[in-house]
């Protein structure tokens, strides 16, 4: 599991420990300074409380979608690649969407990055949407992974062009077979 999946939050056993009852559940106590007699207690925040958490610190219900399609990026951004590689296409994906994390870090509580424009660009748009997900928890945003296959017909191609018939996506690294359903959403 990886290390950054929990998010910790220390607690002395007062009145925040009972706010933080109803909402998490002790798993370690720990004898802080002894001559203190105070015993500190790590929560492992679950998910509804980190959402509701950056909803009160907002305000806002907003999730904001980071669904970066090359046709529709900024003009500036997309006469800047110059070689037309799937590097090139994520580092524009990357500073795009990092671009809009810094404008809304402040105002919504989370970001939602669509896998499929990323997983389209084969191996770097992976590394692209990684970045991005670093730059929007470094930035303090909940980051939800819209990654769900069967979807509407825009994100559907690009999975499809991305396992099936794109010159640089994931077929591209030597895939063979790919899995998928018939049934629609």
């Amino acid at each position: 599991m990886p290390a950054n999946r929990y998010r910790f939050a220390a607690c002395k056993p007062d009145q925040s420990e009972q706010q933080h009852s109803k909402t998490a559940r002790p798993r370690r106590r720990f004898a802080s300074d002894q001559s203190s007699h105070l015993t500190t207690i790590l929560y492992i925040m679950t998910f509804a409380t980190r959402i509701n958490q950056a909803i009160s610190r907002t305000g806002s219900v907003t999730c904001v979608g980071l669904d970066p399609r090359k046709s529709q990026l900024p003009t500036p951004l997309r006469e800047h690649i110059r070689d037309n590689s799937p590097h090139a296409w994520a580092k524009a994906y990357t500073q795009f969407c990092c671009e809009i994390i810094d404008v809304v870090k402040d105002i919504v509580p989370c970001v939602k990055p669509q896998a499929a424009f990323f997983e389209q660009l084969g191996p770097a748009g992976m590394v692209s949407l990684g970045e991005v997900i670093h730059h929007a928890t470094q930035a303090g945003l909940i980051v939800i992974t819209d990654g769900k296959r069967n979807d509407i017909g825009s994100t559907a191609t690009a999975y499809a062009d991305a396992y099936l018939g794109s010159a640089v996506g994931i077929a591209a690294a030597g895939g063979d077979p790919a899995g998928a359903s018939p049934w629609g959403s």
